[in-house]
């Protein structure tokens, strides 16, 4: 492959000690690329050597005007990649030194690539997912459902995809959003090894735990018109933030509704490989368990404990791990 056939866009909002490791995860890579930073910063002073401690007639440094957000850095980015193949990267995440190679490996006909991702604290150290991640060899988009999987920084795909099927603005959960309207008629290549490393830290820009619902109607929308393609049944806002975004869901809901929605998610699910549908019933496990802190004490709390049993002791141990790796060994 010529060494500008892959450009990776890299935005960035701030320069600290995350950035660097990012940076220098990503000249590690054993796939040299055309990288286009993208500097949002305030003072927009950042130059490429600042960043790397290089210079390269390949790397390129854009300017947003400070602080347009991720969507406007996206697109000003976008402007400038004239090579058959492009990739995304945060800016305080890492990267496997041969994820690109991999990907590059297994795309294929596809149009998109996608990873396994490690979560990792400020430290470094694994996390685990309390949400829970997928484990299975296989992926496809019905996850999408049950949160934001596969809509991340993984992606490597073609450009002309690309360009055809991105948004560029300022809502909440972009990537999700471009998921959730494309990912259906989309060839995406699955590498299930957790080749890419996302950061938890609490000064991230995507750290928010509590994001309005107004705020998240887009997605919400994007994730109707995502259940209908699939043929689901339709269902209020408050089931959606139950089953997607468990963090974020503070409200009641109606458990019928709740039930009725996962039992038709888990058989079409059961039309998937195994993997796919293991990880789907575990998901919802989970989610059955997170719907505990918005219930009073009555039966349907025996009930709702009774489906989620499974992920009881997996999910306590994936708490008692975070706890350990956070506040213990660092």
């Amino acid at each position: 492959m010529k060494v500008s056939e892959l450009t990776v866009l890299f935005p960035f909002h701030k320069m600290n000690s995350y950035m660097y490791e990012a940076v220098n995860s990503l000249l590690n890579s054993t796939i040299r690329t055309q990288i286009i930073f993208i500097d949002d910063t305030p003072t927009q002073s950042a130059k490429i050597r600042d960043l790397t401690g290089t210079e390269n007639q390949l790397w390129k440094i854009l300017k947003t005007g400070g602080g347009q957000g991720y969507g406007e850095a996206l697109r000003i980015g976008s402007l400038e990649v004239d090579s058959r193949l492009m990739a995304l990267f945060n800016s305080d995440d890492l990267i496997s030194p041969q994820k690109f190679e991999i990907q590059l490996e297994k795309l294929g006909k596809s149009e998109i690539s996608l990873t396994g991702i490690q979560r990792i604290n400020k430290n470094g150290k694994e996390l685990r997912s309390m949400t829970f991640l997928p484990r299975g060899l296989f992926y496809d988009p019905i996850f999408l459902f049950l949160g934001s999987y596969g809509a991340d920084a993984t992606w490597l795909m073609k450009t002309d995809w690309w360009r055809e099927h991105v948004l560029f603005d300022s809502r909440e959960c972009l990537d999700w959003r471009i998921a959730l309207k494309n990912f259906h008629g989309a060839r995406i290549s699955y590498v299930p090894e957790k080749l890419y490393f996302y950061r938890k830290h609490p000064h991230q820009v995507t750290a928010k735990k509590d994001i309005g619902a107004e705020k998240m109607l887009p997605v919400y929308q994007e994730w109707k018109n995502f259940a209908q393609i699939r043929g689901l049944p339709e269902c209020s806002y408050e089931t959606f933030a139950a089953l997607s975004t468990p963090w974020n869901s503070k409200s009641k809901i109606n458990i019928a509704e709740f039930e009725f929605f996962c039992r038709d998610l888990i058989k079409i699910a059961g039309t998937l490989p195994q993997g796919i549908r293991d990880d789907v019933e575990n998901i919802i496990r989970r989610r059955y368990l997170m719907l505990l802190k918005n219930q009073k004490l009555d039966l349907k709390v025996l009930s709702i404990l009774y489906r989620g049993r499974r992920q009881a002791i997996p999910m306590w141990q994936d708490l008692t791990s975070n706890f350990i790796n956070n506040h213990v060994l660092n």
